[in-house]
């Protein structure tokens, strides 16, 4: 007796399987003429596979309450009722090149149901409140508008962010609260018109995509086990990381991914700062195009390691590293941005390098033992190149600095009239 019929790449117009009463699996692929199957008298089909039957129209599921698995994809024309497959646990539906009229999903008898797909469907919403099993949903490019998972506290993956900008099916999803989703470990948002995200209790949350969203703020505090973030063109204003230890990889560039960004009127982050000493686990960072960006904190004693970029930010000034003569050979940073290890060092950056082309004279330089300067000063100190204060002088005649190990130091000139002068001076013995 047949129990398992696979047939794919006929063009046979008409299939009859109600004899064939202990059939338990179906493939049907590309069977590009049929147009009806009745599969109503083989009640004992636990799998079906319908993929590429581009003339499909009437699929008769009606009595198979032993189904536990049913995939569609790309059957043009098909009407889809699974009320009777009360015991179905995966459902995959990829009308991405399907047919356009499917504008209905009904599940409420599907109560068995664990893993959940569907794509290309124009639905602004779906009711999910009986599949409280459910813990794998994939709901990308349909017309969703909003999204109510609170009965699904056993989601561990969520993707219901769009994933191609080609498929003309957007998602428009402004308000997501994961608030019960303590198993939930991967979550993926991105160019939805999310504005209010909420994942307070997705303890075991371990990766977050949510690029391309005006988002109003992003509170990870709580996300203790998050190891992946991408969050590039989210309108983020701030970010704090600190209690996001485990992270391994971080992308925050800005850049846009598709013209779907243009649409969602999405802004670039706009964050100046950010401190990341806390993630020693760090393995891959992406921070190019922040426009704002002025400081990075990447002390985590990590940094051979680490995979950095940080590329046309054009206020860098400070990156604040483990070791300034160590850095790794693959790190790119633009010429404004500096390698520094303490804030004396990065303040001393603060002072406008085009002071450097003032026409203040100190000579001999490089020198040996002393130094002098063509006017009267108020004060003078001299500092490292790690930024720790070597000396201090007041207004004299010639500046004795043979306790001054070889070495390339900064003056910082004080006049009288408070205008700040730095210079390089190189030591030498």
């Amino acid at each position: 007796m047949l129990k398992n019929l696979i047939c794919g790449n006929n063009n046979f117009t008409q299939i009859n399987l109600s004899q064939n009463l202990l059939l338990e699996t179906l493939k049907m692929n590309i069977v590009r003429n049929i147009i009806n199957l009745d599969l109503s008298n083989n009640t004992a089909l636990r799998e079906i596979e319908l993929i590429g039957n581009w003339n499909l129209r009437q699929l008769n599921l009606s009595n198979l309450s032993n189904l536990e698995k049913l995939i569609l994809a790309e059957n043009k024309n098909v009407n889809l009722d699974v009320s009777s497959c009360t015991n179905l646990q995966i459902l995959s539906i990829d009308n991405t090149f399907g047919n356009d009229n499917i504008n209905q999903l009904n599940l409420q008898n599907n109560t068995n149901l664990t893993n959940l797909s569907f794509t290309g469907i124009r639905i602004s919403s779906i009711d999910l409140s009986n599949n409280t099993l459910l813990e794998y949903l994939y709901c990308p490019n349909n017309e969703l508008t909003t999204l109510d998972l609170s009965s699904n506290t056993n989601l561990i993956y969520l993707n219901c962010g769009d994933v191609n900008c080609d498929y003309g099916l957007f998602n428009n999803i402004q308000n997501l609260d994961l608030t019960n989703h303590s198993n939930l470990e991967t979550l993926l948002c991105n160019q939805i018109g999310l504005q209010n995200l909420n994942t307070t209790n997705c303890t075991q949350l371990k990766e977050l995509r949510c690029n391309t969203n005006p988002l109003n703020g992003l509170n990870l505090s709580t996300n203790i086990n998050l190891e992946r973030l991408t969050a590039y063109n989210c309108n983020l204003n701030t970010i704090n990381l600190d209690s996001n230890i485990n992270l391994r990889a971080i992308n925050l560039n800005n850049g846009y991914s598709c013209d779907r960004a243009f649409l969602l009127q999405t802004n670039k982050n706009n964050f100046t700062e950010i401190n990341l000493d806390n993630q020693t686990n760090l393995e891959s960072l992406s921070l190019s195009n922040n426009e704002l960006l002025q400081t990075i904190h990447l002390q985590n004693q990590n940094n051979q390691a680490l995979r950095f970029r940080a590329n046309d930010c054009p206020m860098l000034n400070c990156v604040f590293v483990d070791d300034v003569a160590n850095i790794p050979t693959n790190w790119q940073v633009d010429s404004n941005g500096h390698y520094v290890q303490t804030e004396a060092a990065c303040n001393l950056l603060a002072i406008d390098n085009q002071t450097y082309n003032n026409n203040l004279n100190l000579y001999p330089n490089p020198t040996k033992s002393y130094f002098k300067l063509d006017t009267n000063i108020k004060t003078i100190n001299i500092y490292s190149a790690l930024g720790q204060k070597i000396k201090t002088f007041k207004n004299q005649p010639k500046y004795n600095i043979n306790d001054i190990k070889t070495g390339i130091y900064h003056v910082i000139i004080t006049l009288e009239n408070e205008i700040k002068i730095k210079k390089k001076l190189i030591v030498y013995r």
